[in-house]
């Protein structure tokens, strides 16, 4: 479970450029929930999962997790505990080295000793297994260096990395934004079907409405730092996607 508790957030403070980017969030997550995120630029969305990933401390507030505290843990350390995509195809995976040592790396995860050179055999088998899901034929291609694929089969392999071992936390930060309509479609279905079957605890930011509401089990409305909104799966359906423009201009 997800608790944040009263988070304030400013950047550049004291200077001219002062700006207040959290005023005051409070949000829980029960296991299992994916909540979807949307709202105009500067509403707060990916400073929000920035605070809970620990790209920075928060100026005020609390971040729960499981109910240990790690409002001021470091990232590295929180990484064992969430998994994180990012609009970036290239964020997240390391171009010079194959499918199958970005893998190993990602299936290390939190181990005090990690070796991609020393790859097995029951590894290789488990990793094709996990590929042949997505049906994008990278399951045959483990020795291809990643820097050689496409965006969508990079934020493909980037989804398999963060929940190979599957997180208490799945962060999504506009992970498909990027890229072309159709391998958008299919990186946002492959993340149902990973998110569902690992019965993972998700969030995602977004600006297609329409994944919004389809998506997931809740929806949240943030504006000026503030969640305006938080709609549960029943409210969703009784709300028309269009009549929520209003919160982007």
């Amino acid at each position: 479970m997800l608790k944040l508790q009263g988070l304030y957030k400013s950047f550049h403070p004291g200077t001219v450029n002062e700006r207040t980017a959290l005023a005051g969030v409070d949000l829980t997550l029960n296991p299992g929930d994916f909540v979807t995120v949307i709202g105009s630029n500067g509403a707060g969305k990916s400073t929000l999962l920035g605070a809970i990933a620990g790209s920075f401390y928060v100026d005020r507030g609390r971040i729960l997790l499981d109910g240990e505290d790690i409002t001021y843990q470091p990232a590295y350390r929180r990484s064992g505990q969430i998994g994180r995509l990012f609009q970036d195809p290239s964020q997240g995976t390391a171009p010079n080295l194959t499918i199958e040592e970005n893998l190993a790396i990602a299936a290390g995860r939190g181990a005090k000793r990690r070796w991609i050179s020393s790859i097995t055999p029951s590894q290789r088998d488990f990793f094709r297994e996990e590929l042949s899901l997505f049906e994008m034929g990278l399951e045959n291609r483990l020795t291809c260096k990643v820097g050689q694929l496409s965006g969508g089969q990079r934020q493909a392999l980037a989804l398999l990395m963060a929940t190979i071992r599957p997180p208490k936390l799945l962060l999504l930060d506009e992970h498909t934004a990027a890229l072309d309509p159709a391998a958008a479609q299919k990186v946002l279905e492959m993340t149902q079907l990973v998110v569902q079957r690992g019965h993972l605890t998700a969030l995602m930011v977004t600006h297609n409405i329409q994944a919004a509401f389809s998506v997931g089990n809740r929806t949240i409305v943030m504006g000026e730092g503030k969640i305006l909104k938080d709609l549960t799966q029943s409210q969703r359906q009784s709300v028309s996607p269009g009549s929520l423009l209003a919160y982007y201009v």
